[in-house]
């Protein structure tokens, strides 16, 4: 009886053992995924990051070129001074990774004079380009 039991008891620990090596593989397959799907959802969170940033940029340069409509109207100016018709042009800074094109296009409808202000900002992030685009149309609405 003693020696079933001590029989018993050398089974048991065997098997103890191949279920700590189940639990084992099965709780680090478990931790790999979770690191796998964290690792992704940084990569995300970067890349909305740098399209809310070239979002942010192509806005500004759209502004820069309202402001300059709007110095021309309070100076008295041609409204489109200093605005060449279909300009392209194109800034890479480099202290930042993001590169802008604005290109202009001012169009005469009779009356109605306008420009269309296009900003393109583009980028490179985890060996991925990335563009963001802007539109606007500004008008000649100011009378003089």
């Amino acid at each position: 009886m003693l020696d079933q039991n001590v029989k018993n008891i050398k089974k048991r620990k065997a098997f103890t053992m191949l279920e700590l090596i189940v639990a084992i593989f099965v709780i680090s397959f478990a931790l790999l995924g979770i690191y796998s799907i964290v690792q992704e959802i940084i990569i995300y969170n970067s890349i909305a990051s740098s399209r809310l940033i070239a979002a942010y940029l192509a806005q500004e340069e759209i502004e820069n070129v309202r402001n300059i409509r709007d110095r021309n109207w309070l100076q008295k100016e041609q409204w489109d001074r200093d605005i060449s018709s279909t300009e392209s042009i194109s800034y890479d800074d480099p202290f930042s990774r993001f590169s802008k094109k604005i290109t202009i296009n001012h169009s005469d409808d009779g009356e109605l004079k306008k420009m269309e202000v296009l900003v393109k900002v583009e980028w490179k992030q985890n060996g991925k380009n990335y563009s963001v685009a802007a539109m606007e149309n500004l008008y000649n609405w100011y009378s003089q």
